[in-house]
């Protein structure tokens, strides 16, 4: 109830009587919210409210949306030190994500958060951008050689083709360092597109609304169109979409999410909206009626997938490995390749996000947990999201 009734209060329209004031402000709901990263919607939506929540709610929400929007503002900074770095040593890049969208869609940290900035640089570049930050002050997450990384990234199922490196300084700012995002991008030409913004007095490439798009429908994907990964996704996707519309370049981007292999995952996406938004569709209904029959059908499991993880909660994310051999295939080829060191790299990286390194029996209790959970309905939607993986990933 509390996950349902958030998720249609931040995905409905700016229109108070729309809000549903009492389930949606409990305090659960504030902190789901938070971890969602979505207090500033949540915040936007409260100043609407006839009926102002208690006391003790409103100050919650004002507490971590402060906390939030200094963390930003100090990510942000970092991140436009960084920019000046990279272009001092001729080395170019480009910002993506939530980086590129409070420039372009938000113009700061007001109406969205940033855990951490990701950049996009060519994989020739990526041992001179790790020494230029280096000499700033980051570190990366995971300990080992820059060329056994790499290696291990190219065997890691999780990555799902987005080869990426994070790296952190002291006062806890993330840089995630990309320079692959899967087949079915070409990152030189990501880069030539690539354009000016200001953001906090500084400037900063940032990807074309294309890009923009077709990048969110990409992430959710990777995220198994899980809301806890995925909210602010819609939220950006939803300005990215209002920017391509108003260009008259909808065609064109349904024709880009067609060749990347992104157009299942974009219709979902903007169904999703369409679904919560009745006069907000988001570019719904023009790639609706783009889309074949099929894809309409694909699209229509994801979007019962992000339904069913609102009311049940997200999925186990090895629950998707029994749905694609590809995945089986490449951990077997990682430890085969790797031996111990892909092993411990493995550690060391459940030891970065999680704080202590995940056990091989642990992940099979927690799948098997999630096979108990798994309900015939949700085959479906699994295989769906199975489908558009394989579909993304094949695209060169």
């Amino acid at each position: 109830m509390v996950r349902e009734s958030l998720v249609r209060a931040l995905l409905r329209g700016e229109d108070a009587c729309a809000l549903p004031a009492e389930p949606c402000l409990a305090p659960a709901s504030v902190a789901l919210a938070a971890g969602w990263g979505a207090l500033p919607r949540l915040r936007q939506r409260v100043a609407h409210l006839a009926n102002p929540p208690r006391p003790e709610v409103l100050a919650e929400i004002e507490r971590l949306y402060l906390d939030g929007y200094v963390r930003s503002v100090l990510q942000i900074r970092a991140a436009i030190d960084v920019f000046a770095a990279f272009e001092r040593e001729k080395l170019p890049v480009v910002a993506f994500k939530g980086l590129a969208s409070l420039a372009v869609l938000y113009g700061g940290p007001e109406r969205r958060v940033i855990l951490d900035a990701d950049l996009l640089i060519a994989e020739p570049d990526l041992a001179r951008a790790v020494a230029v930050l280096g000499k700033l002050g980051f570190r990366p997450e995971v300990a080992g050689s820059l060329a056994e990384y790499v290696d291990f990234v190219r065997h890691a199922p999780g990555f799902g083709g987005n080869e990426v490196l994070a790296l952190r300084n002291d006062r806890g700012c993330t840089i995630d360092l990309h320079w692959r995002l899967g087949r079915g991008f070409d990152t030189q030409a990501i880069l030539d597109r690539r354009r000016p913004a200001a953001l906090l007095g500084g400037c900063l490439p940032v990807v074309s609304d294309r890009d923009g798009v077709l990048l969110c429908a990409h992430h959710s994907l990777r995220n198994h169109f899980s809301p806890d990964k995925i909210m602010r996704d819609l939220f950006d996707l939803e300005l990215w979409c209002d920017r391509i519309l108003k260009a008259g370049a909808a065609e064109d981007t349904w024709r880009e999410a067609l060749a990347r292999g992104l157009s299942v995952p974009l219709l979902a996406l903007t169904s999703i909206l369409a679904e919560y938004q009745a006069d907000g569709a988001c570019a719904g209904a023009a790639l609706d009626k783009a889309a074949s029959p099929e894809q309409r059908g694909s699209a229509g499991r994801l979007v019962k997938l992000f339904t069913a993880q609102v009311r049940e909660g997200s999925f186990e994310r090895d629950l998707l490995y029994l749905f694609r051999s590809s995945e089986w295939k490449q951990i077997l080829g990682g430890i085969l390749a790797g031996g111990r060191r892909h092993v411990a790299l493995v550690r060391s990286m459940d030891t970065a996000l999680a704080g202590e390194p995940t056990t091989f029996a642990h992940r099979l209790t927690v799948l098997a947990q999630s096979l108990r959970r798994l309900r015939p309905r949700h085959i479906a939607m699994l295989r769906a999201l199975a489908r558009s993986k394989d579909e993304f990933a094949k695209l060169a």
